[in-house]
């Protein structure tokens, strides 16, 4: 469970990539909050209400002068009323009127107020529009202005009718409330820049991170096993306890295997004394058979009359022959195999071969068969034959009579595949492990120098020798790779 769950954990660049996207999600939140606030500021508020009041005076202007036939007509004090209220009405918070310079005040309206129609204009502020319609009347252009105070800003524009009469308008803004969403934009706004500071302060520490730590991966995977080196401190307090515990504990498995290595050449040395053992009690059991045999015929010779002397000799030299085949097939494990290659018909090859040992299969009443396709390969054909021969020697010996012997060959466009099964007995578990080895051998009075000569040829070809688990019966395979020219 616990090796799922560490798979099923994000990376740290996966999870650096997330932080990314909510730091930038996060900061764009609170940016657009921001914004939204800061149009609801005093300035903001100011330049849509200053807009708002000069178009809605432009508008009181337009209507009124389209609505009288000449420049000189005077004054129509009821057309300017309903105008007034016909454009006001649609102006939410706009309250206007019109002044002229001999009678003063002498139009208003405010149809969109909050507790109803008021007709009266305020008192508190007929110096500042007074002032602001007379310069209009001078200037003959629109004239605007701001009057801010501790509770709301006003924002005023005039316009001339004619040339005695201004429109003005009013239009008043909560500066208190303004003031509030400016201060709550210019927060957020410094809460955004923080999480961005502060965020990309730890994107960049875990991108170090995730540097270095890439930097001790490539140190691990180019290390070759046999080399201890130490890791470099990336720099970074916690990821440098990680590299000092991994460089002590790479230590101590450096001391290890120095140990271990030791130890392995103790084993490799009392392994090659054991084999060293075995192969010189077998040897000494293999000659000294012959020698008892020889001393016990030279000793009757001796000790009877002329007539002895003649079949001792000849069982003398039959033992010596022996002595000379032994010494010959352990010599041969020791000459190095060094193969000419050819190209082989490996069918034809195959019948020569076998055609060796068909005598001694009739003899010992074996069925030997054969089978191949038609192949053409590259080996050595006399070294190949030493190898097969031994192996199709091993399997007769251990067949039973009434038995079979079967050499098939197959190859693809790689591998030649030769296998020898028998129906004997098979091999048991005891000599497997020994299998390949001189004087392993699971039949009594057998050096077992054949499987190892052969495996030695399969070596020197490129190729190999086993034994496959198919029953009943033992079965060798030879592989052979393909040898270009």
């Amino acid at each position: 469970m616990a090796d799922s769950a560490s798979h099923s954990s994000p990376t740290l660049r996966t999870s650096i990539a997330v932080l990314v996207l909510l730091i930038g999600a996060t900061c764009f939140t609170v940016g657009a909050v921001a914004f939204g606030l800061y149009a609801q500021g005093i300035r903001s508020q100011a330049a849509r209400a200053q807009a708002a009041t000069e178009q809605t005076c432009e508008e009181i202007q337009s209507l009124y002068l389209k609505s009288t036939p000449g420049k000189n007509d005077p004054f129509r004090l009821d057309l300017a009323s309903v105008i007034l209220k016909l454009v006001l009405v649609r102006a939410p918070g706009i309250e206007g009127g019109v002044w002229n310079e001999a009678d003063g005040f002498v139009a208003y309206a405010f149809p969109t107020y909050e507790t109803g129609l008021k007709e009266d204009t305020p008192p508190a502020e007929q110096a500042r529009i007074a002032d602001i319609a007379q310069r209009s009347l001078e200037a003959r252009s629109m004239v605007s202005e701001q009057y801010e105070g501790a509770l709301e800003l006003r924002l005023l524009s005039a316009c001339m009718l004619t040339a005695k009469h201004a429109a003005w308008v009013m239009l008043r803004v909560d500066a208190q409330a303004a003031r509030s969403a400016e201060r709550w934009a210019l927060a957020l706004t410094s809460l955004s820049l923080l999480i961005l500071a502060v965020g990309g302060w730890h994107i960049h520490v875990l991108l170090r991170w995730s540097r270095a730590l890439d930097r001790i991966v490539i140190t691990l995977t180019d290390l070759p096993a046999d080399v201890r080196r130490d890791i470099e401190p990336s720099g970074h307090a916690d990821l440098d306890q990680v590299i000092r515990a991994f460089n002590a504990y790479s230590a101590r498995l450096g001391e290890a295997l120095k140990r271990s290595q030791g130890l392995e050449q103790d084993l490799r040395q009392a392994e090659r004394s054991a084999l060293i053992g075995r192969m010189v009690a077998s040897l000494a059991h293999e000659i000294r058979n012959p020698l008892g045999a020889m001393r016990l015929k030279a000793e009757n010779a001796l000790a009877g009359g002329a007539e002895r002397h003649a079949p001792a000799l000849d069982a003398v030299l039959v033992q010596i022959e022996r002595l000379e085949g032994l010494l010959t097939r352990l010599l041969s494990l020791a000459r190095p195999f060094k193969p000419e290659l050819q190209d082989v018909d490996v069918g034809a090859w195959l019948k020569q071969s076998m055609g060796l040992r068909e005598e001694q299969a009739r003899a010992a009443g074996v069925n030997l068969e054969s089978g191949a396709s038609a192949i053409r390969w590259r080996f050595d054909p006399v070294l190949m034959d030493e190898a097969l021969d031994n192996l199709i020697q091993n399997a007769l010996q251990h067949t039973p009579p009434g038995g079979a012997v079967r050499v098939q060959a197959s190859a693809d466009d790689k591998t030649l595949k030769i296998s020898v099964s028998d129906s004997g007995p098979g091999v048991s578990a005891e000599l497997r492990p020994h299998l390949f080895q001189p004087f392993a051998s699971g039949r009594r009075g057998g050096t077992g120098f054949g499987l190892a000569a052969a495996r030695d040829i399969l070596a020197a070809h490129g190729g190999s020798l086993r034994l496959l688990d198919h029953g009943p019966g033992a079965t060798f395979e030879i592989e052979l790779p393909w040898q270009p020219s």
